[in-house]
C-alpha cells in the first residue's frame, strides 16, 4: 500500500489487496453478515464491472483508492495499544467523561471535530475508543452506562459529522471544489461555518432534552490534566505533521506518509509515556499490537468492501443519461438540491458512499451548466453526505462507531441520530427553498 502511495504504481495494489483479504477470508466466521453481503456485492460489482468493458487501470485504480482506510485503520491498532493504557491520555478522557452533560457535550463534539480534521476516521475511531473506554471503567451500573454511552457516541458523531460541512483539508470539500472554476474555499466558507453552528447547536439541543442518569456525581480530579492534554495535542500535531512535513521533504504523499508516522508515533508515545526500559515497553508495545490487529477485522472488511464498491459503481453510472436527465426534469434550484440531498442519503444506505454519488451529482448539474449558485450546490451536497454518514449502516463512519460502541449500527443510527438527522435535513430543505426564492 505505502510502495502504491509512493510509485503511483497502482499494479503494486493487488499486493496489498492480497494481504488484507487474507486475514478477512480466515477470519470469516468471525464476520458479521453485513459484511459478507458487502463483499459479495463488491463481486458482483466487479463481474459487471469486467463484462462491460472495463479497463484494468480503471480496477486498480479503485483497488487502490479503497485500500487507504482500512490499511490507517489497521495502523492505527497500533497507535490505540499505545495511547490508550497510556497515564496522560486515561486522565484526559476521565477528565472529559467526568464533565456535566452540557460542558462533556462541547469538549467531545470540539475533541471530535479536531481529531476528524487532523487524522479523519482514524482519529475518530481513535478518541471513541479511548472516550467510551474511560466511560466503561468509570460506570458500573449497566443503565446509566447506556445512557452515558449514547450521548458520548452522538458527542463524537457530531464533532465528526460537521467536518464536512467546512473543513479544508476534509476529504468533501477536496473532492468537490476542484470541480468549481473560479470558486475557492474561502468563497465558501462563511456558508459552511454557519452550516456547522446549526447542526452543532441542533445536536445540542436534542442532547439537552435526552435522558438523565440519576446518579450522583464525583467530579474527577483536575491534578496533571493540563499536562496530560499538552502532551496528547503534541502527539496529534506530531503524527499530522510529520506526514506533512514528509510529503513536503521526501515527496512521499500525506496519506502514504501517515502509513509511515502512526506507527512511529506508537512507538515514540510508548517510550515517552512509560516508565521502565525500553526493550522492555517496545516488547510490550508488541505484544499488545499483534493482540489488537484481528479486532478491527470486521470494520476493516466492511469499509473496504463498501468503499470498493462505491468506486467500482461509479464507473459503470452512464454520465452522459444522468446529466440528459437532470436536465429533462427542469426543477428549481431548491427542487434540485431536494433531489440532490435525498439521492446522496438513499444511495448510501445501500452502500455506495456520499462521497462517489456526491461526486456524480455536482459535476452532473455543473456539466449540464444550470444556473444554481456554487455554495447552494455545495451545502445540498454536503447535507447528503452528512445525512448517509449519520445514518446509514454501511458508511465507513457508521461501521467504526458500531464497531467500537458493540452497538448496531441501526442502534447508533436511527435510534440514536434519526430524529436529529431529519431534523437537520428539513431544516436544510426550508433554507433551500427560501434561498431559491431569493434568486
Amino acid at each position: 500500500m505505502l510502495v502504491d502511495k509512493v510509485s503511483g504504481r497502482h499494479s503494486v495494489a493487488l499486493v496489498a489487496l492480497v494481504l488484507v483479504l487474507l486475514p478477512v477470508v480466515t477470519s470469516w466466521r468471525r464476520i458479521g453478515g453485513l459484511s459478507r453481503l458487502m463483499s459479495a456485492l463488491a463481486i458482483i460489482a466487479t463481474l459487471a464491472f469486467a463484462l462491460t468493458g472495463g479497463t484494468l487501470a480503471a480496477f486498480l485504480l479503485a483497488a487502490s483508492r479503497a485500500l487507504f482506510l482500512p490499511a490507517l485503520l489497521v495502523m492505527m491498532t497500533i497507535l490505540q495499544a499505545s495511547a490508550q493504557s497510556s497515564e496522560p491520555v486515561a486522565r484526559v478522557a476521565r477528565f472529559v467523561v467526568d464533565q456535566p452533560p452540557s460542558r462533556r457535550f462541547a469538549m467531545l463534539t470540539v475533541a471530535g471535530h479536531i481529531f476528524g480534521m487532523l487524522l479523519n476516521l482514524a482519529g475518530f475511531r481513535f478518541l471513541l475508543a479511548v472516550a467510551l473506554d474511560q466511560c466503561r471503567q468509570m460506570t458500573s451500573d449497566a443503565d446509566v452506562l447506556v445512557i452515558k454511552e449514547r450521548r458520548v457516541v452522538n458527542a463524537v458523531l457530531c464533532g465528526f459529522g460537521a467536518t464536512i460541512m467546512w473543513s479544508p483539508v476534509g476529504i468533501a470539500l477536496n473532492l468537490l471544489l476542484p470541480l468549481m472554476p473560479d470558486f475557492d474555499w474561502i468563497d465558501y466558507a462563511p456558508y459552511g461555518i454557519c452550516t456547522v453552528l446549526v447542526f452543532v447547536g441542533l445536536r445540542f439541543l436534542f442532547d439537552s432534552v435526552g435522558p438523565r442518569p440519576m446518579q450522583k456525581r464525583e467530579p474527577a480530579s483536575r491534578k496533571g490534566v493540563v499536562r496530560a492534554t499538552l502532551q496528547l495535542i503534541a502527539l496529534l500535531l506530531g503524527v499530522t505533521g510529520g506526514a506533512a512535513l514528509a510529503d513536503v521533504t521526501l515527496g512521499i504523499p500525506m496519506q502514504g506518509a501517515l502509513l509511515i508516522v502512526v506507527p512511529l508515533a506508537a512507538i515514540i508515545w510508548r517510550l515517552w509515556c512509560s516508565p521502565g526500559p525500553a526493550l522492555g515497553n517496545l516488547a510490550d508495545l508488541a505484544t499488545s499490537s499483534f493482540r489488537a490487529m484481528p479486532k478491527p477485522v470486521n470494520e476493516v472488511s466492511l469499509v473496504l468492501a463498501t468503499g470498493y464498491l462505491g468506486l467500482i459503481l461509479v464507473e459503470l453510472i452512464p454520465m452522459d443519461s444522468v446529466r440528459s436527465l437532470i436536465g429533462t426534469l427542469d426543477l428549481s434550484p431548491a427542487g434540485l438540491c431536494a433531489v440532490i440531498v435525498l439521492l446522496i442519503a438513499a444511495f448510501s444506505m445501500v452502500g455506495v458512499s456520499p462521497m462517489i454519488t456526491g461526486t456524480v451529482c455536482v459535476g452532473a448539474v455543473l456539466g449540464t451548466g444550470l444556473d444554481i449558485p456554487y455554495p447552494m450546490l455545495l451545502l445540498s451536497a454536503l447535507t447528503g453526505w452528512a445525512v448517509g454518514m449519520m445514518l446509514s449502516p454501511v458508511t465507513a463512519t457508521m461501521i467504526v462507531t458500531s464497531a467500537i460502541s458493540g452497538r448496531p449500527a441501526s442502534q447508533v443510527g436511527w435510534r440514536w441520530n434519526g430524529a436529529f438527522t431529519i431534523t437537520f435535513t428539513v431544516l436544510m430543505l426550508g433554507a433551500f427553498t427560501v434561498w431559491g426564492w431569493m434568486l
